[in-house]
């Protein structure tokens, strides 16, 4: 009986000590995702632009959250990252951005605001495990962790 209690003892800790190492892949792969899925929604915008011969833009609020509009100003939920989809998604993931909007033009050429440099970028940070930077450029070009690129 006590060796059964010595074991389980010995399974508790070793599982406390290997918890925290499962969680930071996990974070780390939804931290990516996120950015991902922000490149995926940057490109479609792009494309929405360029095919419909009209500007088209992506706002970046509060939160890590971003807004899609369309011409006429026809935001683009299925585009668009809402605050309950990031709590599920990437809980406790945040942003640092050095923009607040994105707007293409019918050549697919973007408008940074602020627009004061030929690029600017966007961090996502979790809680814990790594971030996943984008810069994205005027011509539209986006740069995944672009201090490890080359």
């Amino acid at each position: 009986m006590i060796e059964l209690m010595v074991v389980l003892l010995i399974a508790a800790v070793i599982a406390v000590i290997a918890l925290p190492s499962i969680r930071n892949p996990v974070r780390d792969q939804q931290t990516e995702a996120l950015a991902s899925r922000f490149q995926q929604d940057l490109a479609w915008l792009r494309g929405q632009a360029v095919s419909g011969a009209t500007t088209a833009t992506l706002t970046i609020g509060a939160g890590c959250t971003w807004t899609v509009a369309t011409g006429g100003g026809n935001n683009d939920v299925a585009h668009s990252m809402t605050a309950a989809t990031l709590a599920a998604t990437a809980p406790g993931t945040t942003c640092n951005a050095t923009m607040t909007s994105i707007s293409f033009d019918p050549l697919g050429m973007a408008t940074i605001a602020p627009g004061t440099l030929a690029s600017q970028t966007i961090a996502f940070i979790p809680t814990t495990g790594s971030s996943v930077t984008l810069q994205i450029f005027d011509s539209g070009a986006i740069v995944s962790n672009p201090a490890n690129a080359s």
